[in-house]
């Protein structure tokens, strides 16, 4: 995942200077580093004169031309639409009658020179020097010519009543340059028009993926402010210069004569929709599939839904036999996933297209159950696509929140109907594992409240699949509809989110329920977040719990409530994974929302099952009854060996730490150690006390608390040393006597 850092960035200017207003003053705005695209780190800084943000000389961007696009980027092009709405809203926002010569620089697949065209509007023309593909442009029939507007010789004695081009200038080497050459195109009366991401969304409290989709690292040279644009256009000739900025973009108009009233709202839907029609019947399946899903899309968004009907039955039809794609009957799948941006199989757009046609099935009264698995398709496929290329995501991500949220509802309608499902908890796959038939498959049980994996945990997943293992994270969230950081997570093979409640038992069931491939796993291990595994000795301890050929392995055991295995981590194998009462246990397993019950109803109970209601073999691999002989039974019953005997467990070649061990100390055992014996285990301690933290805004006070608390241990450990020299005094004044 890409990381953007606004207090690590360098002061050292470098020699570049403001692309825009060309000072050499400038402040250090931020760092990117983990770019799929960006190479090497980027640093860009922000021109205290004019605000534009721009990346430091060395960041070696390319510049538009030299961002040659393959026939993949054409098709990829072709399927969505380039973003079609978003392009026109400059246009159509200008109210004055629409006619004249209009010049798209930069165009891209040429559908804003094709919608002028097809609507009457005027000749219509583009510039497109990235697509090597000739062929590609005449899928729509528009004249473009492949290159720059200085290389376009044939349009130099041409003017045009409008010129247009988006998101081009921001890739420019220099920018005024650019807008005073195609500005030369104009007629005496022209309007150039102008969009490109905003400076002003370059802040901390922006969403991440705003911020990784404006700045697009490896591919935009800078991000201009709207002040900035502003006197660029002045500056090169324009008296009359509007810029709109909408948070994440500035939209830019200008003319040597006064310019016509700006609307600021979308108010040309039937003209839209009415070209997006005509555009579905063109003679390519790719781009009549892309037209009507945006027909689909946007009938709903402007709440015109007298053709949706028609709409959705084309648009199911043409997917199902363009892309094998089934709204009808859609399952989860790795194998729909695309492999690499802009590639064959399946559209970057088939999440949203996944979400509009549940949600015109739900207009069209679909039956509830069909609803499920097709917003729950959606979700996966949305995140596919942030997993594959999160900086050209955005629409992915904005979307995201709504497939949960009609996920949720369609669940809990479906919940209504059948009121004895054992585990209610809105939950659904958000990453979707490959395939894990034959495989070792982890199911390990996260508490991430906010939606946001600790370094700590990540380390253990990370171990984990070092191993061999396919880590299924089962995350529990307060809100499971809010947006889930995976930062933590890139090694984690799958990820389930749930509503919190149930604890590890029912993240666990939750999972086996939405995987039910995970029983045909080589063997599958369950573990959570509350142990810190070491990392010298867990290798070694993987290999050794693989060696067993029981049905059931566990760590350790305890006599606390009733002899039984505790929960923190346990294998299930061989004869388990197809025995019909193991499958049962889980598959009707209910949520209890008590942390004891969970404790005495499945925990303590569980080893139980396995080995006499189940008949099923089993194995503990530090057993208490090697660690101690003869021991009294009600010295039994009060150990807990994880925090007793912590030290002697690792001598043993235990790979582990508990967590509320060293957080809680709830029995009093000498802790004051363990720092140092994690670090010397390879742990990253740092992480671990970031893992331990409150997760609530007490921090301070919880903190105060921490420390006194360890303070409290350290004198009772002095009082210990101070109280035993006493005794060994007193007892040799006695024998002196």
């Amino acid at each position: 995942m890409v990381d953007i850092n606004f207090t690590n960035a360098p002061e050292d200017s470098g020699p570049r200077k403001c692309p825009i207003c060309n000072s050499s003053s400038g402040e250090a705005l931020l760092s990117i580093s983990g770019g799929k695209y960006s190479g090497a780190e980027l640093h860009m800084r922000k021109c205290t004169v004019c605000g534009t943000g721009y990346f430091m000389a060395g960041a070696d961007v390319p510049s538009y031309d030299e961002h040659n696009r393959s026939q993949d980027d054409c098709l990829h092009s072709a399927r969505r639409g380039a973003g079609i709405r978003v392009m026109l809203e400059p246009l159509l926002a200008i109210d004055r009658p629409r006619k004249g010569r209009l010049l798209d620089v930069g165009c891209g697949f040429g559908y804003v020179p094709h919608f002028w065209r097809e609507c009457g509007y005027g000749e219509a023309v583009g510039l497109e020097g990235r697509y090597p593909d000739q062929a590609a442009f005449e899928k729509l029939g528009v004249t473009i010519f492949p290159s720059d507007y200085s290389q376009a010789t044939e349009l130099h004695d041409e003017q045009f009543d409008y010129v247009f081009s988006s998101d081009v200038i921001e890739y420019v080497e220099d920018p005024e340059a650019f807008v005073a050459e195609i500005s030369g195109a104009l007629s005496e009366d022209g309007i150039l028009v102008l969009s490109t991401p905003s400076a002003t969304a370059l802040t901390e409290e922006s969403p991440h993926i705003v911020l990784l989709s404006t700045l697009s690292p490896g591919f935009r040279s800078f991000i201009v402010s709207p002040d900035g644009l502003e006197d660029l256009l002045r500056r090169c000739g324009f008296e009359h210069v509007m810029v709109r900025d909408t948070g994440t973009r500035l939209f830019a108009w200008a003319s040597h004569v006064p310019l016509p009233k700006i609307r600021d709202q979308f108010v040309d839907g039937p003209v839209y929709l009415e070209y997006l029609e005509n555009l579905s019947s063109i003679d390519d399946p790719h781009i009549a599939c892309g037209a009507l899903y945006r027909g689909l899309k946007n009938s709903i968004d402007l709440d015109q839904l007298d053709k949706l009907a028609d709409l959705y039955s084309r648009f199911q039809a043409l997917t199902l036999n363009q892309y094998g794609i089934d709204f009808e009957g859609i399952e989860l799948s790795h194998e729909r996933q695309r492999q690499e941006p802009g590639n064959g199989g399946c559209p970057s757009w088939m999440g949203r297209g996944m979400l509009y046609a549940g949600l015109a099935q739900k207009h069209l009264g679909t039956q509830v159950e069909k609803l499920v698995p097709l917003f729950a398709a959606a979700i996966e496929t949305l995140q596919s696509e942030l997993d594959l290329a999160e900086q050209f995501a955005g629409d992915s991500a904005y979307f995201m929140e709504t497939a949960k949220k009609e996920h949720k509802l369609a669940q809990a309608a479906l919940l209504a109907q059948n009121a004895n499902v054992p585990d209610p908890a809105h939950k659904y796959v958000l990453r979707f594992p490959k395939a894990l038939k034959g495989e070792n498959v982890c199911l390990m049980a996260v508490f991430a409240p906010q939606g946001k994996v600790s370094a700590a945990t990540g380390s253990y997943i990370n171990l984990l699949s070092e191993q061999g293992l396919s880590v299924v994270a089962c995350l529990a969230t307060e809100d499971s509809t809010a947006d889930v950081d995976v930062t933590n997570l890139s090694n984690a093979a799958g990820i389930i989110v749930r509503q919190n409640g149930g604890m590890d038992f029912s993240a666990w069931a939750g999972a086996l329920n939405l995987l039910p491939e995970c029983w045909e796993a080589e063997r599958l291990v369950f573990t959570n977040d509350s142990i810190i595994a070491l990392p010298d000795i867990f290798p070694e301890f993987i290999n050794r719990s693989f060696q067993s050929d029981a049905d059931y392995v566990a760590a350790t055991d305890s006599f606390q409530i009733s002899y039984h295995t505790q929960s923190y981590f346990f294998i299930l194998q061989g004869a388990a994974l197809s025995h019909p009462d193991v499958i049962a246990f889980w598959t009707k397993l209910q949520m209890l929302t008590e942390k004891q019950d969970v404790i005495e109803s499945y925990e303590v109970k569980f080893l139980n099952y396995i080995s006499k209601k189940f008949d099923l073999s089993h194995q503990i691999l530090f057993p208490l009854e090697e660690m101690f002989i003869d021991i009294d039974p009600d010295d039994q019953q009060r150990i807990n060996v994880t925090h007793d005997y912590w030290e002697y467990l690792i001598a043993s070649g235990f790979p582990f730490v508990k967590v509320e061990l060293v957080r809680d100390n709830p029995l009093k055992v000498n802790i004051l150690n363990w720092k140092s014996v994690l670090t010397r285990h390879g742990v990253d301690v740092e992480a671990i006390v970031a893992h331990m933290a409150p997760r609530k805004k007490q921090t301070q006070e919880l903190f105060r608390t921490s420390l006194r608390a360890e303070w409290r241990q350290i004198l009772r450990e002095l009082n210990k040393v101070r109280l035993n020299a006493h005794r060994r005094r007193k007892k040799r004044r006695q024998l002196s006597n």
